[in-house]
């Protein structure tokens, strides 16, 4: 499968879902997942930042960083900010009891 199939398939999920077609509950998950989600990706491009920054003090020369490698960084940011608030969803909410 490919990434944009899957993003295609978020967008139904409880994450991407209008206000109307959500009860209250499902409203403050989603919510909640979102405004998680913020928190996660700040926390990822920040720690790259300065893992960036580290490595450039450290080993004393210049990062050089041509289109080819920045724009995997950005597909990459894009297809994670797309898909983040569902998959906090699912990290967030416990897993239904098996069946016997």
């Amino acid at each position: 499968m490919s990434a944009m199939y899957l993003v295609w398939r978020f967008r139904g999920q409880l994450a991407q879902a209008a206000d109307h077609q959500l009860d209250e509950r499902q409203v403050a998950i989603r919510d909640r997942a979102y405004l998680d989600r913020y928190r996660l990706l700040a926390a990822l491009v920040l720690g790259t930042l300065v893992g960036v920054a580290i490595v450039h003090d450290i080993l004393g020369r210049t990062v050089t960083l041509g289109f080819d490698t920045i724009n995997w960084y950005v597909m990459g940011f894009i297809l994670i900010s797309i898909a983040l608030p569902s998959a906090v969803v699912a990290w967030r909410e416990p897993d239904l009891p098996m069946e016997a």
